[in-house]
């Protein structure tokens, strides 16, 4: 079954659905500002309460990226949730501090989508051929 088939498809629509559904619960609880004072920890990080929120949301949108593009299809979110995340992300740091998290920055045209030039920045390529579902 190539990945264009009804039931990718069907798993793209549940998956753009459950990105954006997790991204706006994470974009309503940072406008709380309860949500956004204080530190808090994670993954033996502390850090300033906005900025992890930012971060789940980064993981979220980027890794929503990668199971789209690695089932072959197309990942669209609201251009302001990626909007938050490509400035999170921009301008990218020296690759010396991005070791392990995110590879080498891929170029992308300025006037390519936005989702496209986020996956650019954060090491991945938007022009890899999408996956193929297989039986």
């Amino acid at each position: 079954m190539d990945a264009a088939g009804p039931g990718a498809q069907r798993a793209g629509t549940g998956l753009a659905r459950c990105a954006a559904s997790s991204c706006a619960g994470s974009r309503r609880r940072m406008e709380h500002s309860r949500g956004r004072d204080g530190m808090t920890q994670a993954g033996g990080v502390e850090a300033p309460a906005e900025v992890m929120g930012t971060i789940a949301l980064s993981e979220l949108v980027l890794h929503g990226w990668d199971v789209a593009r690695a089932i072959g299809i197309d990942y669209a979110l609201p251009e302001e949730i990626l909007q938050v995340v490509f400035d999170f992300h921009h301008p990218p740091g020296p690759q010396s501090e991005r070791d392990g998290m995110f590879g080498p920055v891929v170029a992308v045209p300025d006037d390519a989508r936005l989702i496209d030039r986020l996956a650019g920045l954060t090491g991945r390529d938007p022009f890899w051929p999408h996956g193929t579902l297989e039986e």
